[in-house]
């Protein structure tokens, strides 16, 4: 997962996602975990890592401030980035627990560079989901720079495409180019950024959105 910054790229190692989604829940060893991340960071000279944990269900934020306790204590000493990712709801009161089974715990806030919001797989109903994009900045958006500083939150965007090959989006439909292009003109000027999953897809686009979110 490449970060761009105004004048240069960091590059982080992305450690989770839904397919490892039991495995981060059956995390014991916090701090022997957060030893091995730095190992592969130091291995392949990574800039930091970004954590995917895509647990429902059982998801115990007890057990996410600890391992990213230890993750922030053994990265951030040696200069190194950490950053999450989290669902859409997740800093949403009245549906965090109700749609995703989980509230993004607050004390990760201080722990974390920054937040990715996935803003997409929200709805398999095309206009139900549309509906979800259309009032994001009002709505979903808000809640989120109520929970985090601003330059903490980023936008995740997925690729969406009639060819299910170059699909980001997993879960009905995702935002359209032009509510991206919204989100990008709210990013920059109120949040802190954009993300995209994902690039390797978006090179079959033409770079469509890696232009969008960057120019």
């Amino acid at each position: 997962m490449g970060e761009r910054t105004c004048t240069s790229w960091s590059l982080l190692v992305s450690i989770g996602g839904e397919t490892n989604s039991k495995a981060i829940a059956g995390l014991v060893d916090v701090d022997r975990f957060a030893a091995s991340a730095v190992a592969l960071v130091d291995k392949f000279n990574f800039d930091g890592v970004d954590m995917d944990d895509e647990t429902r269900g059982k998801y115990d934020p007890a057990h996410v401030i600890a391992y990213m306790t230890s993750l922030s204590n053994a990265l951030h000493p040696r200069g190194k980035l950490l950053t999450i990712d989290a669902f859409y709801y997740d800093a949403v009161p009245d549906k965090c627990a109700a749609v995703t089974g989980r509230c993004f715990p607050k004390q990760v806030e201080p722990l974390v560079d920054w937040v990715h919001v996935m803003a997409y797989n929200v709805d398999l109903d095309v206009a139900k989901a549309q509906a979800v994009y259309a009032s994001a900045i009002n709505d979903t958006f808000a809640a989120w720079t109520a929970v985090l500083p601003p330059p903490k939150m980023v936008v995740a965007v997925c690729t969406e495409a009639s060819n299910s090959l170059y699909r980001g989006c997993a879960f009905g439909p995702g935002p359209s180019l032009a509510v991206v292009t919204l989100w990008t003109q709210w990013s920059r000027a109120s949040g802190g950024g954009m993300a995209l999953w994902a690039g390797s897809k978006d090179q079959f686009l033409n770079y469509t959105y890696t232009t969008l979110l960057t120019g």
